[in-house]
C-alpha cells in the first residue's frame, strides 16, 4: 500500500499573536497488515524508545505490536477461540451457552520486561516499574439485546493510570468496565453508560470517562474520579469521590469518550482537567464535537470552564482524541486535539502560557490522505508525536521542533524626530540567540511600512545568517513619498517580522521572544503658532445641486459644503462619504470655477475617504462633492451621508451632514418577453376556438390606474415550436377577440402568437398582467374525446420592474412591447393501422367464436319434428337412487 504522508499546515486564526509551529515533519513510519485497524490505539512512554500499537482486526483476532525501528507481533500468548464461541477474545473463551448475558474470558501471559508492556486489547491489566506485575484480565460479550461483537480484543485502546507508578489500563470501549482493584474489575452491569471509554492519571488516582453516548438513551456522559487506596497493590475506591459533568450538555454528545490532563496555565501546579465530546452538535450539524477545559481549584475535585472549543466541520469529531505535551519547552503543557472523521483527519495545536491555554490554535496537521481517520490515537514521547491513520492501517512519528528564543533591537537613525521636508529615513535592527542545540541559524526577514507614505512599503532579506551569542544588524534606507499634503501629524509604523529560513526542521522560533517587531518613526510635527497639531474639520451645511437620482447614463450627484477648519498647519484631515446606493467615482472640487479636483479613496463597499491637505489655504473653504452613483432599482432613494474625521473618525450624529435624493426612472419594459402557458389540445376539424386578450396596467397606486385596453396586433403562427409563419390556419380578426380555425390537417404542435404594445410609460413596481381567455361552442367541447385537455381561463404576468440591464436604459422608445406565445397541441385521427388492427381483430374473433359453435353442434341441432339427421338425443340428467348412489345417463334413439 502506497504510503499516505501527513500535510502540516500553518493556522492563521490566531489573530494577533501566533505561536511557534512545534510539530515537524515525519522522520518515521509503520505500516499494518490491510483491514487490521492497525494503529487504533497507541502506547507511548516519555524516555522509552520504542512504542505500542494496537490492531484489533489483525487476522480477525487482533494484536499489539511492539515498535522500535520495525515493528513486531507481541506473540507471547496466542490467541484460540474455544469452539462454539461467537468471536475472538483474549487467548481462551471460557464458553458457556446456557449463560448468554455474562462470558468471560482468561488470559495467559508470560513475563515481560518494562521496556515492552503488554497491551492485551480492551480488558484492564497495570504493570510495574520495579517488578513485573499482571493481573488477569476481564471481558465479556454484549448480551443478546445488542450486537455479538466481542468486547475484549487485541489493540483497541490503551491508557495509563497513577501518579507516581506506572501502571497501564487498557480501556473497554463498549461496555461498562472502571479500573483494576487487585485482580478483578470495577465492574458494572451493561447499562450504555460506556464507562471506561477513557482514563487519564489524575492527582491520586484516576478519572474516568462514562460518555453515554448512545443517542436514544437521555444522558450526555460524565466524568468520575477514582482515588489510589493502596499504591502496592493498586487498589482504587469502590465508588468514585466526585463527578463532572458537560457544560450545556445535549444528549448524546458523548462527554468524557477522551480525557487528558496537564497544567497550562500554572507551572507545576493542579492539573486542569480535559474532556472531549466528539459527538456534540449544534444547529443541526451533528458530529461537530467539542472539548471543554476545566481548571482545577485546589486539587478538590471542584472545577470551573476556563474554556470550550468547538470543531467546525461536520462529522469530523473533534476531541476524539487528546494529548498533552510541553512541545515548546516553555513550562506550561500544550494540547493537542484530533478531529479524525472529517473528509482530511487533522490534529490542532493549542499552547499554553501564563493565563492558560490559548483559544486558538497555533498549528493544524492536516493528512494528505482522504478518509482515513487520520488522529484517532495519538502519543507523544522523546519530542516526537506518534499520529495513527487506522482506516488506512499506518502509523506516523513526527519530529517536534525545539523552540529558539531571538532578542531583537531596534534604533532609528538620526535619533531625532523627521522634519517636514526630510522625505529620507533610516533605522537598523537586530537579531540574537543563544542555544547549546544549535551554534547558527539562518532566517528571512520583512519590514513593512506604510505603503500610502513610502515609495518601498515591504523590503525582504533572505536567508541571513545569525551566530549563537553573536548579534546580527541590518541597516534600512527608504523615500517617503514627496506629497505636499504629507501627514506629519502620525507617526510612521514599521513592522519587522522573522521567520526560519527552509530546511531547518528540528527548530523554531519562539514567538513570544523578539521574532516580531513593531515600532515607530516620529516625525517633528510642526504644530504652528496655534499649537494645534491634529486638525479640528467640521463639515457646514451640506446643499444639493442634484435634486434627484437618474437611472441611466445621467446620474451624477453634485452637492456643495464650506468647512469649519482650526490647526493652521494641520495635515491629513479626512472627509468621508458613505452612501446606500453604489459609489462608483467621488471627488471632491475646489478652487476657481472647480478646476482642482482631489480623488477619494474606496475604504468599503459604499464608503470613500477624500484626503484634504493644508486646510489653511482659502480655496479649500467651499468644497464641491461630485458622485456618480450607480442607483439601487429596489429602493426608492439613495441616501448619502458626510462627515470629517476632526478629532476621532467616528464623529456623533450631530456633526454628520446627510442628504436624501429620491430615484427617478426613465425606463422601458424590454422590447420583447414571451411567456409560454400550459398546452391546450384538442381534436381537428372541429371548428373555430376564440381568444379573447386585454392588457391592464396595474400601478402601486390609484393615480398609476390604467385600465384602457392595449391595441393588438393580428396573431401570427408559429409552426412546430420554430416560429416560422405558416399558412396552413386561418386566423382572422373578430372585433376583440380571434377566430382560430382547427380544420386544418397538422401533426405538430401550433402556437398562437400575440404582440401587443401601448403607449404609456409605465411606472416604478408597476405589473402589466396579460388575460387570456379561450371559447370554444358546446357542441364541439362535447365530442371531445378523454384524451383532450382544454384550459377554459388563465392569467400570467408578463414582467415586473422596468430595470433589466444599463444598455436598456438608453433606448429611446415610447412603446413597450411584448409577445404572448400560445402553444397548442393538435392530434389527428386514429392512423389507418389501428382501424386495420381492429378489423382484423374483429374478424379472427367472429371466426373463433363460429368454429367453437359449428364442433359443439350449435348449428346442426333442431326441433325433432324437423330435423332430418334421424338422431334423437335427452338432455343429460343426473338422478339419486335408493342406493343414495349418484349416476349419470345418456341415452340416444
Amino acid at each position: 500500500m502506497e504510503k499516505i504522508r501527513a500535510l502540516v499546515i500553518a493556522a492563521f486564526l490566531c489573530g494577533r499573536v501566533c505561536h511557534a509551529f512545534n510539530v515537524g515533519n515525519v522522520v518515521a513510519s509503520h505500516q499494518g497488515a490491510p483491514g487490521s485497524l492497525f494503529g487504533y490505539a497507541i502506547a507511548t512512554k516519555d524516555g522509552a524508545d520504542g512504542l505500542i500499537i494496537g490492531a484489533p482486526t489483525d487476522e480477525n483476532v487482533g494484536a499489539s505490536f511492539i515498535c522500535n525501528e520495525q515493528c513486531v507481533k507481541d506473540d507471547s500468548g496466542k490467541l484460540e477461540g474455544s469452539p462454539g464461541s461467537i468471536g475472538p477474545c483474549l487467548y481462551v473463551i471460557n464458553f458457556n451457552p446456557e449463560k448468554v448475558e455474562n462470558r468471560q474470558c482468561v488470559d495467559e501471559y508470560s513475563e515481560f520486561s518494562e521496556l515492552q508492556y503488554k497491551m492485551l486489547g480492551r480488558c484492564f491489566i497495570k504493570t510495574g516499574i520495579e517488578e513485573s506485575k499482571m493481573v488477569e484480565p476481564r471481558c465479556t460479550f454484549h448480551n443478546k439485546y445488542n450486537s455479538p461483537e466481542i468486547d475484549c480484543s487485541y489493540g483497541f485502546g490503551f491508557a495509563a493510570v497513577g501518579q507516581e507508578f506506572d501502571e497501564t489500563a487498557i480501556v473497554d470501549f463498549s461496555r461498562s468496565l472502571g479500573t483494576s482493584a487487585k485482580k478483578s474489575l470495577l465492574w458494572r452491569n451493561y447499562d450504555q453508560t460506556y464507562e471506561g471509554s477513557a482514563i487519564a492519571r489524575f492527582g491520586k488516582g484516576a478519572v474516568v470517562g462514562s460518555p453515554s453516548r448512545m443517542r436514544n438513551y437521555e444522558l450526555a456522559g460524565r466524568v468520575m474520579f477514582y482515588e489510589v487506596r493502596s499504591k502496592e497493590a493498586l487498589k482504587l475506591s469502590k465508588y468514585p469521590l466526585w463527578t463532572v459533568q458537560p457544560v450545556e450538555a445535549k444528549v448524546g454528545e458523548g462527554f468524557g469518550s477522551s480525557l487528558a490532563t496537564g497544567t497550562f496555565g500554572v507551572k507545576n501546579g493542579d492539573s486542569d482537567l480535559v474532556v472531549g465530546s466528539p459527538y456534540w452538535f449544534e444547529d443541526g450539524r451533528p458530529d461537530l464535537g467539542r472539548v471543554t477545559v476545566f481548571r482545577n481549584h485546589r486539587g478538590e475535585g471542584i472545577f470551573e470552564e476556563s474554556l470550550i472549543l468547538k470543531g467546525e466541520v461536520t462529522n469530523a469529531r473533534f476531541g476524539s482524541s487528546l494529548a498533552v505535551y510541553d512541545l515548546d519547552l516553555d513550562g506550561f503543557d500544550d494540547l493537542l486535539i484530533a478531529a479524525p472523521y472529517g473528509e482530511k483527519g487533522t490534529i490542532s495545536v493549542y499552547n499554553g502560557h501564563s493565563g492558560g491555554l490559548r483559544a486558538e490554535p497555533s498549528q493544524i496537521i492536516k493528512s494528505e490522505g482522504y478518509l482515513n481517520w487520520y488522529g484517532l490515537a495519538m502519543g507523544l514521547r522523546n519530542r516526537q508525536l506518534v499520529v495513527s491513520a487506522p482506516k488506512k492501517d499506518f502509523v506516523d512519528v513526527l519530529a517536534l521542533r525545539t523552540p529558539l528564543k531571538l532578542t531583537s533591537f531596534f534604533r532609528q537613525f538620526p535619533e531625532k524626530p523627521i522634519k517636514r521636508n526630510e522625505f529620507s529615513v533610516s533605522y537598523e535592527f537586530c537579531y540574537q540567540f543563544s542555544s547549546t542545540l544549535t551554534e547558527s541559524i539562518q532566517i528571512n526577514v520583512v519590514c513593512e511600512h506604510d505603503q500610502l507614505r513610502v515609495e518601498n512599503p515591504k523590503v525582504f532579506y533572505s536567508g541571513l545568517s545569525l551566530q549563537s551569542g553573536r548579534p546580527f544588524c541590518q541597516e534600512i534606507l527608504f523615500e517617503l513619498k514627496q506629497n505636499p499634503w504629507l501627514d506629519h501629524q502620525h507617526d510612521l509604523p514599521v513592522a519587522i517580522k522573522a521567520t526560519l529560513s527552509e530546511g531547518q526542521d528540528q527548530i523554531a522560533l519562539d514567538p513570544n521572544s523578539g521574532v516580531n517587531l513593531a515600532r515607530k518613526i516620529s516625525f517633528d510635527k510642526q504644530c504652528g503658532s496655534d499649537n494645534i497639531c491634529m486638525s479640528e474639520l467640521k463639515l457646514g451645511r451640506v446643499e444639493t445641486i442634484t435634486e434627484t437620482v437618474v437611472f441611466g447614463a445621467d446620474n451624477i450627484v453634485e452637492a456643495t459644503t464650506m468647512l469649519e477648519i482650526r490647526g493652521e498647519n494641520a495635515f491629513g484631515t479626512f472627509i468621508f462619504v458613505n452612501t446606500t446606493s453604489k459609489l462608483n467615482v467621488a471627488m471632491l472640487l475646489f478652487g476657481a470655477n472647480d478646476q482642482k479636483s482631489i480623488p477619494c479613496r474606496q475604504l468599503e463597499n459604499n464608503l470613500k475617504s477624500c484626503l484634504i491637505g493644508n486646510p489653511a489655504r482659502p480655496d479649500l473653504y467651499r468644497l464641491k462633492f461630485r458622485f456618480d452613483i450607480d442607483p439601487d432599482v429596489t429602493q426608492t432613494r439613495t441616501d448619502i451621508v458626510f462627515y470629517a474625521n476632526s478629532t476621532n473618525d467616528f464623529p456623533a450624529e450631530s456633526e454628520k451632514r446627510k442628504l436624501s435624493l429620491p430615484h427617478e426612472i426613465r425606463t422601458l419594459f424590454q422590447d420583447s418577453l414571451k411567456v409560454s402557458p400550459s398546452f391546450i389540445t384538442f381534436e381537428k376539424n372541429y371548428g373555430p376556438i376564440r381568444w379573447d386578450f386585454s392588457v391592464e396596467n396595474k400601478g402601486p397606486s390609484t393615480d398609476n390606474l390604467i385600465t384602457q385596453k392595449v391595441k393588438c396586433e393580428v396573431p401570427s403562427i408559429v409552426s412546430g415550436g420554430l416560429f416560422n409563419r405558416t399558412d396552413d390556419f386561418h386566423l382572422e380578426k373578430i372585433d376583440d377577440f380571434v377566430m382560430f380555425d382547427c380544420s386544418s390537417d397538422s401533426s405538430s404542435a401550433r402556437c398562437v402568437e400575440i404582440t401587443c404594445h401601448t403607449d404609456q410609460l409605465l411606472k416604478k413596481n408597476e405589473i402589466l398582467s396579460v388575460y387570456l381567455e379561450a371559447e370554444i361552442n358546446d357542441e364541439i367541447f362535447s365530442m371531445l374525446n378523454s384524451s383532450s385537455k382544454f384550459i377554459p381561463e388563465f392569467t400570467f404576468e408578463v414582467g415586473r420592474g422596468p430595470y433589466d440591464k444599463l444598455e436598456l436604459f438608453q433606448k429611446e422608445t415610447s412603446k413597450i412591447e411584448f409577445t404572448v406565445l400560445m402553444p397548442v397541441a393538435l392530434y389527428d385521427s386514429l392512423p389507418l393501422l389501428w382501424i386495420v388492427f381492429a378489423v382484423v381483430t374483429g374478424l379472427l374473433l367472429l371466426a373463433v367464436i363460429a368454429t367453437v359453435m359449428y364442433k359443439t353442434g350449435c348449428f346442426t341441432r333442431t326441433k325433432r319434428d324437423e330435423c332430418d339427421v334421424g338422431l334423437q338425443y335427452e338432455t343429460a340428467v343426473s338422478y339419486r337412487p335408493e342406493n343414495n348412489r349418484e349416476q349419470h345417463i345418456m341415452s340416444v334413439g
